[in-house]
């Protein structure tokens, strides 16, 4: 929800929820409220190490974005029209399956869009 007008605050947007990250033995939890993170499945030590199961290794990178608010316009929307868009964030990644025996490689992209909420306000002159 979005709302632009003239005794409109400053706008604040919040997102909650939680990811479950799986590291090839338990889940960790992130939760999705305020946050800029990235997470990494790989060989190099600085994430999670890569998921191997059945002949399988998963490798990839997940990026969290916590998404924001702008203000366009005068502060009374009086003389001017004025808008606010408020962005929740989104989630995006891209994995690597390796079959061991062959080698064989495919790419999953995850692409988890926010939601934008618009609101635009004009005041009418008095007659």
């Amino acid at each position: 929800m979005a709302e632009r007008g003239a005794p409109t605050p400053t706008p604040t947007q919040a997102r909650t929820g939680t990811l479950r990250l799986w590291d090839g033995g338990s889940y960790t939890d992130v939760p999705l409220t305020g946050l800029n993170a990235t997470y990494v499945w790989d060989e190099t030590g600085t994430g999670f190490a890569p998921i191997t199961d059945n002949g399988l290794t998963v490798t990839g990178t997940l990026v969290v974005t916590a998404g924001g608010s702008t203000l366009g316009g005068p502060t009374g929307c009086a003389d001017e029209a004025c808008v606010v868009q408020s962005d929740s964030g989104s989630i995006s990644g891209r994995f690597i399956v390796t079959e061991a025996a062959t080698g064989q490689a495919w790419a999953v992209d995850v692409q988890l869009g926010g939601a934008t909420a618009v609101a635009a306000y004009q005041e009418a002159p008095v007659a």
